[in-house]
């Protein structure tokens, strides 16, 4: 057998959360994303919103819980 591993750490993100924030909104048509994107995280889906975003050249918004962990 042979196994291949994806090391989903690479991505520019860190975390593979990357690829469905991406495809999302690439599935959105213009006048859905007119005003921007939203969503609410404490981690990595916040972070990767925020990257395809800007890599779209969309407005992201990203709320925060009060309780967000710093180191993230």
């Amino acid at each position: 057998y042979r196994l291949a591993l994806k090391l989903e750490l690479l991505q520019v993100t860190g975390s593979f959360k990357a690829r469905g924030a991406t495809n999302r909104l690439l599935a959105l048509d213009a006048r859905d994303i007119a005003h921007g994107i939203v969503t609410a995280s404490g981690g990595n889906h916040g972070i990767a919103t925020a990257r395809a975003g800007f890599m779209a050249q969309v407005p992201a918004t990203i709320f925060l819980p009060s309780n967000a962990s710093l180191e993230k």
